[in-house]
């Protein structure tokens, strides 16, 4: 499209009264310099300001394929009630209001502003920036990037062994998402943590398709717009159920540190559902994958679904050792107030998604022989206590047994038939948390281990 200079005239009815009084929009001063560009093309343009006491009205290019994801990464500071409009000729969507990202490594970002994420209409050709007030060192800066659409829609098998009989899952790579890293190295060395607790979040915007489109630009948004070394999630799962790897990972290890839980990122792997469910749920398609998917890694890393355990939160505000469950939301795992992730419509199903989790976890592990005992687990004797590291242990039923650490990681795990076993570790001096499991029951005990 030809990118003509022309005023674009205010009207009170869709305006704050204190831009009404102000100024008039003015389109010239930030037009993007590209003529026209089509779907397969993709460009980034870089940090622009805009001037907030003349020009709101940016341009973009309009795209000939309604396929085509555009997105504008804004950057505020010392700006109240900031919103936006995209609209081509006269014909304009409602204001949006422009809400700081809350899934940020430290909350410091967004006490003075913040930065956000938009997507924008392709059939239109610019956005509109209001305000209620701001300060004299206000500033708002905004950067557009738009993706192409040829990306490769086949999802690849997992490769990686697995000591449990849930069924594999398929999943999209990074290079078929287009992520301008490479698909095991990203642009620093992937920080690593035993993952015993999975949180899940919403991405609080819009996805539509092309979904691979959607997940480049979160990549970019968490590089380029918070200056983070990738995409803060672990993995991502689209509307139409498709799984999207995220945070990259070497040599097979897919336990590394994402940063998606209020600066406590230690032993968490996070799942992002694309789309705002803030007043909806997931699609159907969407909340299966995710159950199936939490399944699969708890069954692959040995996470109890139906258990809690120590791990570094920051619910009190700062980041210190507590008692969480194995599966949460966003929210659950941070001060109050902090955020509404994974959005309201859905948390309140989060329970009901755990049950669900339990009872297909359970259906999936090694069968149990069941046929022995049909009664409840119980522990007769453990001995001797404390122990080398190697002890018996009398069960009355066939179950699984867990050994945590006090970081709350798990760090042995083996199935007990009913009698008496003996179970012989290599753990350092210590307190360790026994978690026993079995068709009917669950039931902890403290094992000590001295030399």
């Amino acid at each position: 499209m030809n990118q003509a200079s022309y005023l674009y005239p205010m009207k009170c009815t869709y305006i704050y009264t204190l831009l009404c009084s102000m100024m008039s929009l003015a389109l010239a001063g930030q037009s993007l310099k590209v003529d026209s560009m089509d779907a397969s093309q993709h460009i980034s343009i870089e940090w622009q300001s805009i001037d907030l006491d003349s020009q709101l009205t940016w341009s973009y290019p309009q795209m000939a394929s309604s396929r085509a994801t555009i997105a504008l990464i804004a950057s505020y500071h010392h700006i109240y009630g900031l919103k936006y409009q995209t609209c081509h000729g006269i014909s304009c969507t409602p204001w949006l209001a422009i809400v700081p990202d809350d899934h940020v490594s430290d909350a410091t970002e967004v006490s003075d502003g913040g930065k956000s994420l938009l997507f924008l209409d392709p059939s239109h050709d610019r956005i509109i920036f209001a305000y209620d007030n701001k300060t004299e060192d206000a500033s708002l800066k905004v950067a557009l990037r738009h993706y192409s659409d040829d990306h490769s829609t086949d999802a690849v098998t997992t490769i990686h062994d697995r000591a449990c009989t849930c069924s594999p899952l398929n999943y999209v790579s990074r290079t078929q998402w287009n992520c301008p890293d490479t698909e095991e190295t990203s642009l620093y060395a992937p920080d690593y943590t035993q993952h015993t607790h999975i949180v899940i979040h919403h991405q609080a915007g819009s996805a539509n398709p092309p979904y691979a489109s959607t997940v480049r630009a979160i990549w970019d948004f968490h590089v380029n717009g918070n200056g983070w070394s990738d995409i803060g999630y672990n993995w991502l799962i689209a509307p139409d159920g498709t799984i999207y790897k995220g945070r990259s990972w070497l040599d097979g290890d897919q336990n590394v540190r994402g940063a998606h839980t209020c600066a406590c990122n230690s032993n968490k792997l996070g799942i992002c559902l694309l789309g705002d469910l803030t007043t909806k749920l997931p699609t159907a398609a969407q909340y299966e994958s995710l159950k199936n998917f939490i399944v699969w890694k708890a069954c692959e890393l040995e996470i109890l679904p139906d258990a809690s355990s120590t791990v570094v939160s920051s619910r009190s505000g700062t980041c210190i050792d507590e008692y969480v469950h194995h599966i949460t939301g966003h929210r659950d795992n941070c001060g109050a107030g902090y955020t509404s992730c994974p959005g309201d419509k859905f948390y309140p199903t989060l329970q009901t998604l755990i049950g669900e989790v339990i009872t297909q976890y359970n259906a999936c592990i090694d069968t149990l022989n069941t046929d022995v005992h049909d009664d409840h687990i119980a522990i007769h004797n453990v001995y001797p206590m404390p122990s080398d590291g190697n002890f018996y242990i009398d069960v009355t039923a066939p179950s699984t047994l867990t050994l945590y650490n006090a970081l709350g990681q798990a760090v042995q795990h083996m199935r007990l038939d009913a009698g008496t076993q003996y179970i012989t570790t290599t753990l350092p001096t210590g307190t360790y948390h026994a978690l026993l499991t079995s068709d009917k029951s669950v039931l902890s005990y403290a094992i000590v281990v001295r030399y």
